[in-house]
């Protein structure tokens, strides 16, 4: 089967600093439309960083969670990053260790429905 390649800039407009997630969210939605309406199964998507000079760590974060979701939605495709300045891979980097290791962590805080003082004191002992 033939591979679909879809090279995107982030770079456009003279953007040159990424500085919020819903910036990300936009972009991965625009992808997302192409994707679906020429019905893609199999499709790598080059993000182009060129002209990006600093990624804020809530937009790479996001960056990372939309790349993720796309590719568990199309399990056939695959995203990589290109040209990426030194900032922009160490903040990824640093987003993807940290990500990673939150993503394992779970958890299991009961959550009590306090509905007068009395409950409270209960619940807390005294």
């Amino acid at each position: 089967m033939h591979q679909n390649i879809l090279q995107v800039s982030l770079g456009e407009d003279a953007i040159s600093y990424i500085t919020s997630r819903s910036t990300i969210s936009v972009f991965f939605e625009n992808i997302l439309k192409v994707a679906t309406l020429y019905k893609y199964t199999e499709l790598k998507i080059i993000i182009d960083f060129k002209g990006i000079d600093f990624v804020t760590r809530s937009a790479a974060h996001q960056l990372l969670i939309e790349k993720e979701s796309f590719e568990n939605q199309f399990h056939n495709s695959y995203i990589v990053f290109r040209n990426k300045n030194n900032a922009t891979k160490k903040m990824l980097e640093i987003i993807e260790k940290t990500y990673k290791k939150n993503e394992k962590l779970n958890l299991n805080i009961p959550i009590y429905e306090i509905t007068n003082p009395d409950e409270l004191q209960t619940l807390i002992g005294f």
